[in-house]
């Protein structure tokens, strides 16, 4: 055991100094005569939803007889459960006890046991807000690496982030144009180098970009084709090449 001497016959062992646990509340340090731990014990404080918490209807009209007095929980057959394509639209539509599919996913969802279908109607509402982009960050080269990152006709930088394609005019303008022809992620860009007349419009060399995306749940993979020197409210899809599911 290491020590220090500090004379005859004296020795002194060394102190360690002892972490503090946060968990357990116990102290910063200990002598060497004596040791004190302290444990904290934590209960989980649970808020119950308030029962009132539900706009757009009579303040008399209670929540179904299967919120108040739930039957007891036990094994559900989710094979033979009733399916109910698409979101709930109203409170008549959303008295519903089963499982749910929604189109762009794979896997149903299930109704929740204390569901109140009183709340559908202000859920199938949209917010009084929304969300603009306004600039993305990041660049896909390290998974895709063919290429995917042209100069077009206008010297602006065209690449694609996930399902986004993106028209970028390098400093001091700093700023990002989106093309939002795609559902799914982009895999593939190009910049047709020949000049090009469609539907009676000509287009310089470079102006052209057609970007490929994957296979989508809702239809299979396909082509974008469309104009890289548009104003972005002009960006639309030109021509697609569909290879179906």
């Amino acid at each position: 055991m290491p020590c220090i001497c500090g004379g005859e016959d004296e020795v002194v062992a060394p102190q360690r100094q002892v972490k503090q646990s946060v968990a357990e509340g116990g102290p910063a340090s200990r002598g060497t005569s004596s040791m004190v731990a302290a444990n904290t014990l934590r209960k989980r404080q649970q808020t119950p939803y308030p029962e009132n918490d539900v706009e757009d209807h009579d303040q008399d009209d209670g929540p179904p007889e299967r919120i108040v007095n739930p039957p007891p929980r036990t094994a559900i057959d989710t094979e033979n459960m009733e399916v109910h394509m698409g979101p709930f639209v109203d409170e008549r539509d959303a008295d519903f006890e089963g499982k749910v599919m929604y189109e762009p996913c794979r896997n149903p969802v299930y109704v929740p046991h204390d569901w109140n279908p009183k709340v559908a109607g202000r859920s199938a509402r949209l917010p009084d807000a929304d969300l603009q982009l306004e600039f993305v960050y990041g660049y896909a080269g390290k998974a895709n690496t063919s290429k995917n990152v042209y100069y077009n006709s206008d010297g602006k930088v065209v690449y694609y982030t996930a399902g986004l394609g993106i028209v970028y005019d390098h400093p001091p303008a700093h700023t990002q144009e989106y093309f939002h022809g795609h559902n799914d992620d982009i895999c593939a860009l190009t910049v047709c180098p020949c000049d090009v007349d469609f539907g009676g419009t000509s287009y310089p060399a470079k102006a052209i970009a057609a970007s490929g995306q994957l296979s989508h749940v809702e239809e299979g993979a396909y082509v974008s084709i469309w104009d890289s020197t548009a104003p972005e409210a002009k960006h639309a899809e030109l021509q697609r090449l569909d290879f179906g599911k």
